[in-house]
């Protein structure tokens, strides 16, 4: 008789017997990591990221995301306007990190070791130092002529 009781408690105490009504809710899974984006909370920066392949800079540079600039080797060379999804980039400091998540979805944290101007006419820019993988630009004037450029490292 004894069991017959705990039997019936446990059956009726929901343990066992799958989830409790609005249990789902907790063992949802977690969302998946973005694809093809820049994020940077710090920031305030979220964008989608394309590949911008003309490398006779005939085509113009969408204003709906940032790019991957295809024509610079050696680095992944993220570009984007100001006014624009780039704008956020201005307030970057030294030591800042941006996330670019790739098209599988795995993320790559880019440490920010510089931050310099740089004129449009002085062709590409230099590495500010030999471990950088990601460069970001974006325009500080309106025309086009001066850039900000962001350099970074992989950050541990």
């Amino acid at each position: 008789m004894l069991q017959g009781l705990f039997a019936l408690l446990f059956a009726t105490s929901g343990l066992g017997v799958g989830p409790i009504s609005g249990d789902a809710e907790l063992y949802a899974p977690p969302p998946p990591p973005p694809e093809n984006r820049l994020v940077s909370a710090q920031l305030g920066l979220d964008t989608g990221v394309g590949v911008y392949a003309d490398c006779s800079r005939v085509t113009d540079l969408t204003h709906e995301s940032a790019a991957i600039d295809a024509c610079l080797p050696g680095r992944n060379y993220f570009i984007g306007h100001n006014p624009g999804v780039f704008t956020p980039l201005l307030n970057t400091q030294v030591g800042d990190t941006i996330t670019y998540y790739d098209a599988g979805g795995n993320a790559h944290p880019y440490r920010v070791v510089g931050i310099r101007t740089w004129n449009r006419f002085w062709g590409s820019p230099p590495f500010v130092e030999p471990d950088v993988v990601a460069q970001f630009q974006t325009c500080i004037t309106l025309d086009a002529t001066w850039d900000q450029i962001l350099d970074a490292v992989p950050a541990a």
